[in-house]
């Protein structure tokens, strides 16, 4: 797991973020109402997915015009033949702990006295 501190306001505030998970690279983007994060690499040719157009629930990369959905990963369209890889997103108070594990679904919060899942 990676602490990202400070990493909700920052978020709020950059849209999205580039971090590193165990050594790898990892987006994170505020989607609508949830964190999602994903492989900074698009998975058609290791394109910088984190560096491309975010619009409309959907990242595009800028190298190959892959496109994924921000709510799971999946490919909408464009070369790459496979989602692009979810990690799990926790929000702890102000910070953000995101999960090495690959995992497709909704961003967790925690508060002082309680656990949700965010829809």
């Amino acid at each position: 797991m990676t602490r990202v501190l400070g990493g909700v306001a920052a978020l709020l505030a950059e849209r999205r973020l580039r971090v590193d998970v165990d050594g790898r690279p990892v987006v994170l983007i505020a989607a609508d109402d949830a964190f999602v994060a994903y492989s900074a690499l698009c998975p058609h040719r290791g394109g910088p997915l984190h560096a491309g157009s975010v619009l409309e629930g959907v990242i595009v990369c800028p190298w190959h015009r892959s496109v994924f959905r921000l709510i799971d990963g999946a490919r909408v369209a464009g070369p790459s033949g496979c989602p692009v890889k979810a990690f799990t997103v926790i929000v702890d108070g102000d910070d953000l702990v995101v999960g090495p594990t690959e995992k497709i679904g909704p961003t967790e919060k925690i508060g002082p006295t309680e656990k949700k899942k965010m829809t």
